[in-house]
């Protein structure tokens, strides 16, 4: 597909980029392919996950601030009929030829900025729909499944063969990414990619389990044969606890057979409270499906339960002071933190500073970017210890020796959230208090939207209700094992697209449309500036911890973190620009006034118009310093307005001007009257 070029120059170079983004992204959006803007850690800089269900329109695209974006991205299947596969590498190529040995017809390429190639195929034909996915009833492939990899090419970076779907891929004219001359992407010109290469892809998605089940074997034997890997041993347990508990076993009964079980079988082993957790909530259920009487809560007396408050660790801070206040010392264990905001509000980047903030307070931190990947975010971290950008991004051994040092003495850490582990919020927190037990612990999950939990996808069949699930899950951990939680979560449109406050009077309702409101302890509403999108306003609508008073922040973007403000500077601006209307409103009264005196108020507005506080301000301040008279009129309560009789000795001159007007005022009853301004 031709794309927008041209040859810059240095004063224009800005200009040139901007128009070839945007001529690019509204023919990519003429062939039917959303377009989805990105910045230069090749993170999207706009919600693009709806645009695989809804069409996307020729006024979003238009709508992105091209003039600060860095390139663009078009949308994988489901979102488009395209799937990649992402040559990374000099010795990708071979990689393939020698692992995956599938033929590849020949389709579009673009040469990406790292010296690989994306290969551009249609989906095949009988492909699942896409519901199928978040329905759990097809195949659940993430956005990036790593197909081969070389085991020692010599590389930093190993080479390998990535296939890209359920997600978006950087697109020329973006900096550093260009058509192949010979292969340029023509969407009803593209090879259809192979069966094969799905099958394959699914494979590697999903590993063989380590039992494999002989003919005629029941789930049974093999659970008690085992290995049991770790996602596995959840859903195992609740197996058979459901049978020990349907065969008349009690509660505890059915624990203690299950303890050799889950130190044994299970690799590794099962911890104890995750394995108490479980027969606990089996048993609720086995008990309500029998209709009997679950355990009566204890009735626990107000002062005793305030004691135990005693021995709660220390809040753990923000990094920013002005939010520790409000917060009564900061975050705590046991609690979850809601970051929500509008795109470019900077959720990712206030939940990474908080998350430093902890680490250096001595906290062990697991910072998962489930939304952007760890990289981007490993960058914003060296940027707030004060490294520059570029030269993390040159992945420079000076630079990065520099960091390793500052970061030796903190325990934070960035799981891959693309490894094949258990990356779910159950297996983070669980990997988190295994490591340290006796540390204070936070977890950071960017975001609620993107993460997983290990409930089945087939039991949770929206988009809205895995979120409750997620947001609950979170929640439910944090209690459980005294994590302080936080998480970014996206906000309803409606809250801040709208330019009527009314209707965005309650920041509550940012959070209402999958009820995160009722998961979280403190409620963040992030709102970008339209005067000055580094500064960003932040609402706290929920706050059990302290009290609710706004606050004002702006973003430091060279060190990819916020500071408080203690002033408004757009209420300056505001003033001044209400000031000058004032002004002007004085003298548009003047002119009517010395062209036709005796007017009313009424009569007057209706001559000059504009806002009604601005008119009255303006006449107010006329009358209250004498240049404006009134008097009752001959008829009935008229009022008038007439302008004052200034003496020549008063009358001020084109220098001097109190009435802020830029004018000379002629008395009222004179002939021929002047000007204002003084012309004859």
């Amino acid at each position: 597909m031709e794309t927008a070029r041209g040859t810059p120059t240095a004063d224009g170079e800005q200009t040139m980029k901007e128009s070839a983004l945007r001529q690019a992204a509204l023919h990519y959006h003429a062939s039917g392919l959303p377009v989805v803007p990105v910045g230069l850690d090749k993170k999207a800089c706009a919600t693009w996950g709806y645009w695989r269900k809804q069409k996307q329109t020729e006024e979003e695209v238009r709508s992105f601030p091209w003039e600060k974006l860095h390139g663009l991205a078009l949308l994988t299947w489901p979102g488009s009929d395209f799937i990649v596969l992402d040559f990374d590498g000099p010795h990708a190529e071979q990689v393939w030829q020698d692992k995956a040995q599938i033929p590849l017809p020949e389709t579009a390429i673009n040469h990406t900025k790292s010296g690989g190639a994306h290969r551009i195929f249609r989906v095949p034909a009988g492909a699942p729909h896409p519901g199928a996915w978040e329905q759990g009833t097809g195949d659940d492939l993430r956005r990036k499944v790593r197909l081969v990899a070389a085991a020692d090419c010599g590389c930093k970076k190993p080479c390998g063969v990535d296939l890209l779907l359920n997600g978006y891929f950087v697109a020329p004219p973006t900096p550093g990414y260009r058509e192949d001359p010979d292969h340029p992407f023509e969407p009803g010109q593209c090879a259809v990619l192979p069966q094969a290469v799905l099958d394959y892809a699914r494979t590697h998605e999903r590993p063989a389990a380590p039992v494999k089940k002989d003919e005629g074997e029941s789930w049974f034997s093999l659970a008690l044969r085992g290995p049991i890997p770790e996602g596995q041993r959840n859903d195992t347990a609740t197996r058979l606890a459901g049978l020990l508990l349907a065969k008349g076993h009690s509660r505890e009964h059915a624990l203690a057979l299950l303890r050799p079980w889950a130190q044994t079988v299970c690799a590794p082993p099962m911890d104890e409270r995750e394995l108490q957790t479980t027969v606990q909530s089996v048993a609720r259920l086995e008990a309500r499906r029998k209709d009997e009487p679950a355990e009566l809560p204890t009735l626990d007396a107000p002062v005793p339960i305030l004691r135990r408050l005693q021995d709660q660790p220390d809040p753990i801070p923000t990094g920013i002071a002005e939010l520790d206040a409000r917060l009564r010392g900061g975050m705590r264990p046991g609690k979850a933190l809601v970051i929500g905001g509008t795109p470019f509000a900077g959720k990712t980047a206030l939940g990474i500073q908080m998350a430093r903030a902890a680490a250096e307070a001595g906290c062990a931190v697991v910072v998962f970017l489930a939304d952007e990947g760890r990289e981007p975010g490993i960058i914003r971290l060296g940027q707030q210890l004060g490294y520059i950008r570029e030269q993390i991004e040159d992945r420079l051994d000076s630079t990065l020796d520099s960091m390793e040092r500052d970061l030796s003495k903190l325990i934070l850490t960035f799981p891959d959230p693309d490894a094949d582990a258990d990356t779910t919020i159950e297996g983070l927190a669980e990997a988190l208090v295994r490591a340290h037990p006796d540390r204070r612990k936070v977890l950071l999950l960017d975001s609620i939207q993107t993460v997983r939990t290990r409930h089945p996808l087939k039991e949770v069949p929206s988009i809205r209700e895995r979120v409750m699930e997620n947001a609950r899950t979170a929640r439910r951990l944090a209690v459980e094992y005294g994590l302080a939680v936080i998480y970014t979560s996206e906000v309803n449109r409606s809250w801040y697209r709208s330019r009527k406050e009314e209707d965005r009077a309650s920041d509550l309702a940012a959070f209402a449309e999958a009820r995160i409101e009722f998961s979280g302890d403190v409620l963040l509403a992030m709102r970008a500036s339209d005067e000055d999108s580094d500064l960003v306003d932040v609402r706290i609508p929920k706050n059990r911890l302290g009290t609710r008073f706004p606050l004002l922040l702006r973003l430091n973007q060279d060190r990819a973190s916020f500071v408080a403000v203690d002033s408004d500077p757009r209420e300056a601006a505001r003033g001044e620009a209400q000031n000058q209307k004032v002004a002007e409103t004085r003298a548009t009264i003047l002119r009517e006034l010395q062209g036709t005196p005796g007017l009313t108020r009424t009569e007057l507005y209706g001559l000059v118009g504009g806002k009604k506080g601005v008119f009255d301000d303006a006449l107010r301040g006329l009358r209250s310093s004498g240049i404006v008279k009134t008097r009752k009129g001959s008829r009935g309560n008229r009022v008038e307005h007439y302008l004052a009789e200034i003496p020549d000795r008063d009358r001020p001159g084109p220098d001097r001007d109190p009435t802020g007007t830029g004018g000379v005022l002629k008395p009222t009853g004179t002939r021929d009257p002047a000007p204002i301004g003084g012309g004859s």
